[in-house]
């Protein structure tokens, strides 16, 4: 009968904390001061970190956020919402051949003059209003790229061999720490001194 999996015993799951500069230590991986701390959900675990280290998908990949996901989905939106706009916007794009007169009669030309300027009116009108409006979702998308780029995740998930790593200190750590506590309480556990005389 096979033994039941043993489970880690912390998740692999770590928020962001910031402390102070005057609080910063040592970085785990490059040794430099850092004043990020990830902190073990069930906090069994921490240890420092640079920022440039959690941008590092070999170390620690974000986990799911609702406000990032909301980001994502708005630069989606917003890059649709311009596409759709500047197919619009080229369909009512005013060309200098629509202005050319075709040869027919004075009446007939009047006419065509009077339907064309009011169409050509209107189209003008709806490009100015679709390059209005595809400068400011340009400027959005622009301002929702640099919010993406710049966005700070809370909670990191590391990379497997940094998290096995993690639990071989911890439990290298819990075994130095069972050792000392047995050398402290038990007066066995060195050899007496003799007591008998040397001759």
């Amino acid at each position: 009968m096979s033994q039941p999996k043993q489970l880690p015993p912390f998740p692999n799951s770590y928020a962001t904390k910031k402390v102070a500069d005057s609080d910063a230590k040592p970085c785990t991986i490059c040794y430099k001061p850092a004043t990020t701390v990830l902190l073990n959900d069930n906090k069994m675990d921490f240890f420092y970190t640079c920022d440039l280290h959690l941008q590092d998908e070999h170390f620690a990949t974000p986990l799911p956020n609702e406000e990032h996901a909301e980001l994502v989905k708005s630069r989606e939106e917003l890059e649709k919402n311009l596409t759709d706009l500047k197919t619009k916007m080229d369909a009512v794009k005013p060309y200098i051949w629509n202005n050319t007169d075709t040869k027919t009669s004075t009446n007939d030309k009047d006419d065509k003059k009077d339907s064309e300027k009011s169409a050509n009116k209107s189209n003008n009108e709806k490009f100015k209003e679709y390059e209005t409006e595809i400068r400011d979702k340009t400027i959005k998308l622009s301002e929702t790229n640099i919010k993406i780029s710049q966005f700070k995740f809370k909670a990191y998930k590391l990379n497997q061999d940094v998290y096995r790593g993690r639990i071989q200190n911890y439990i290298k750590a819990k075994m130095n720490q069972a050792r000392t506590q047995k050398i402290q309480s038990d007066p066995t556990f060195f050899p007496t001194v003799p007591s008998n005389k040397l001759e």
